[in-house]
């Protein structure tokens, strides 16, 4: 029992993630920012300038609010475990009148993934294409006439953490 109480008391304290104070971007907002658990949960919501259809068109124009957090939690010494949101307006059209015959907003995340260093926030970006692409198109393809209206807000969400 003293063992275990030993090392206990011996391990690193969670880290707490810096918050971003300012941001400011010719192709994307901050238009919401979250903490939870003293710091150790951050959230970033970032909306694009121009309507987006396409995750390559989100992820481009959210790409500098991105790398910026990503990049002040590393310069700042804290290791984060992230993951994203995006929130996607379905519409389902009838192709005979153009009319709009349904409308679902869907929220989709990828998974959580280390970021250690500078090189690990591009594999970041291209594992989010990739899972958003893929999330998008089953959705299109799960009915008939299904298109993607607008791709409204990427979350980024980070967890502070000590890599072993």
């Amino acid at each position: 029992m003293k063992r275990t109480h030993q090392k206990c008391s011996q391990a690193k304290s969670t880290p707490r993630i810096p918050e971003l104070a300012d941001f400011s971007s010719d192709s994307c907002t901050l238009i919401a920012k979250n903490s939870a658990l003293n710091a150790v949960f951050r959230d970033y919501t970032f909306k694009p300038i121009m309507k987006s259809i396409t995750i390559d068109q989100l992820l481009k124009q959210c790409e500098p609010g991105i790398k910026t957090v990503l990049r002040h939690c590393l310069e700042q010494g804290v290791f984060v475990k992230a993951w994203s949101t995006i929130e996607v307006v379905f519409q389902k059209i009838n192709f005979i009148d153009g009319t709009v015959e349904n409308e679902d907003t869907s929220y989709m995340s990828t998974c959580a993934r280390p970021i250690l260093v500078d090189e690990y926030i591009e594999k970041l970006m291209n594992i989010a294409y990739k899972e958003f692409d893929d999330k998008i198109e089953n959705y299109t393809n799960r009915g008939s006439n299904w298109i993607v209206n607008e791709i409204k807000t990427f979350t980024l969400k980070l967890v502070a953490y000590n890599p072993m």
